[in-house]
Formats: C-alpha cells, sequence, structure tokens
C-alpha cells in the first residue's frame, strides 16, 4: 500500500505532496517511493543544520544560562546523526534484502526510511523543546499508534 505524505518545513508549511496511489507501475511506485524519501531527507537535514547553528551559540562553561545548550552539545548532536544515517542505510539494506532483489525492493526500502526519517525529525524537534525547557519528556507506552 503508498501512501500520501504531506510534509511541511520547520515553520509547519507544506512544502511537497506526492500522490503515491496513482502509481500503477512498479517504476512509477519505485520513483514514487524515492521521491517521498528525498522530500523527507530534506526536510530532515534542514532541521538538522538549524540545531546545529543553534548549539553553536552554547553557553559558556560555569554560566548559570540554563536556557542555552552546554558547550559539548553540538558534537553530540552531529556524531548521533552520523550514527543515525548509518543505522537508517542498515535498516533499508535489511527491507531490501527481505524482497531478495526483486522489483519491489527498492520501494519498500525507500518507503521504510522515509518513516524512519519522519520519526527522527519528530525526535530532534522533541529533544529542541526538552533543550530549552518547552516541552517535558514522556514515555507513550501506547506501541499501537507508533
Amino acid at each position: 500500500m503508498l501512501s500520501v505524505f504531506i510534509f511541511s518545513n520547520t515553520r509547519g508549511q507544506v512544502v511537497h505532496h506526492l500522490d503515491c496511489g496513482q502509481k500503477q507501475t512498479q517504476r512509477e511506485i519505485n520513483t514514487c517511493a524515492m521521491q517521498n524519501f528525498v522530500a523527507a531527507d530534506g526536510l530532515l537535514d534542514s532541521l538538522y543544520k538549524s540545531m546545529v547553528a543553534e548549539f553553536s551559540y552554547a553557553r559558556p562553561e560555569g554560566s548559570s544560562d540554563t536556557t542555552a545548550p552546554t558547550p559539548y552539545l553540538r558534537e553530540a548532536l552531529v556524531q548521533s546523526q552520523h550514527s543515525w544515517y548509518k543505522y537508517r542505510e542498515d535498516a533499508g539494506a535489511l527491507i531490501s534484502t527481505s524482497f531478495d532483489g526483486g522489483s519491489a525492493a527498492n520501494a519498500q526500502a525507500c518507503e521504510y526510511m522515509t518513516l524512519m526519517t519522519l520519526d527522527r525529525i519528530r525526535a530532534l524537534k522533541n529533544l529542541r523543546n526538552y533543550l530549552y525547557g518547552k516541552q517535558a519528556l514522556s514515555v507513550d507506552w501506547d506501541i499501537s499508534r507508533h
């Protein structure tokens, strides 16, 4: 089943919409899945770059300003993002492998990696909100919604 994705930038404005439900051939499905992935990845890249820039202006050591990130936060974010990219690529390869080289392998891998990317966007937004004191961390144990 293919989905309709509506992507928004960090301000909530719609920037990309692809209706994959109208695709009929495997090539069209693969193309649509890749376009959705590229759109989601672009949103993630934009958010990540903005957070790296924000965290570059970290509070000086010893400062009592608790609303600014620590001096090591930028480095930790960069390292975690690189690890996450590797994890996403490995997960996509796992999905692709499960199709044993079939024609749907690329589309399924792209769709899975798109879902992972959208989850990462949410996670980074939650992290930023938490670090700036705009949101408390809470665990949602209802896994049926995920």
